[in-house]
């Protein structure tokens, strides 16, 4: 009998038709929090984001010390969504929207042996203040943003190989129990770009944000793993504005 490794133990799977209700209903609910400013007001602009993004997470456990025989790297994402920007000053705006984010890592266990592609599918809705700069050209303007964002994970795929961190045998498999997810978090939100504007055309911005996730995703008492995970990415932001 293989001996269980207490970071490495989940629960059973949840079905997909779960997880993509889940998605709806938190998308329908991130809508309707924002309130009237679809409005033709001066001030507002509406825009649609598409973002690829670089994934990892800080992994520890429960008393924040690092876990032994764990390598954790990069995984590949992309997120897509709505913008909206409300200028209360030329030179300021809060920034919020609606966004899909499917992010993720790997890990690699040594002892025992286990490798982990992990993607966590969350609805994210930006809290920030934006800024940006005097034309540096012609309809070219310096853009920061800074803030948090409201994260409510719905969808989980785990794909291990080695042995299983689901019930200790030794095999492959894949689970989607979103169950082994907390429902939602916070993440700090930091980045700075170009805007290049045309008054026929609209907007375009180009730039580079960190999301710093602040709190574990992990839900230990479902999962049963004894580990602190926080995800993280790197997002190349491309954005569209009306």
């Amino acid at each position: 009998m293989i001996k269980k490794n207490p970071y490495l133990h989940a629960g059973k799977q949840q079905t997909a038709n779960d997880q993509m209700n889940r998605i709806h209903t938190f998308a329908l609910l991130a809508i309707l929090l924002i309130p009237g400013l679809s409005t033709a007001q001066e001030g507002v602009k509406i825009g649609l984001r598409l973002s690829p993004i670089i994934g990892m997470a800080n992994m520890t456990d429960s008393n924040k010390e690092d876990i032994p025989n764990l390598d954790s790297k990069i995984r590949l994402g992309w997120s897509y969504g709505l913008l909206v920007d409300y200028y209360f000053k030329e030179h300021y705006a809060f920034h919020t929207g609606v966004h899909i984010v499917n992010k993720g890592y790997r890990a690699t266990f040594s002892n025992p042996s286990l490798k982990e592609r992990v993607r966590v599918t969350a609805v994210e809705i930006p809290l920030a203040l934006k800024l940006r700069s005097s034309e540096i050209g012609d309809g070219v303007r310096l853009k920061g943003t800074f803030g948090l964002s409201m994260d409510a994970y719905v969808g989980y795929r785990n794909k291990y190989e080695g042995n299983s961190p689901f019930d200790g045998t030794n095999g492959d498999g894949v689970n989607k129990n979103t169950k082994m997810l907390n429902l939602a978090g916070v993440s700090f939100i930091y980045g700075a770009g170009l805007e290049f504007s045309a008054s026929d055309v609209g907007t375009i911005e180009v730039g580079l944000s960190f999301h710093q996730g602040l709190n574990n995703i992990n839900n230990r008492s479902k999962s049963q793993r004894d580990m602190l995970i926080r995800a993280n990415y790197l997002a190349l932001d491309l954005g569209y504005y009306f």
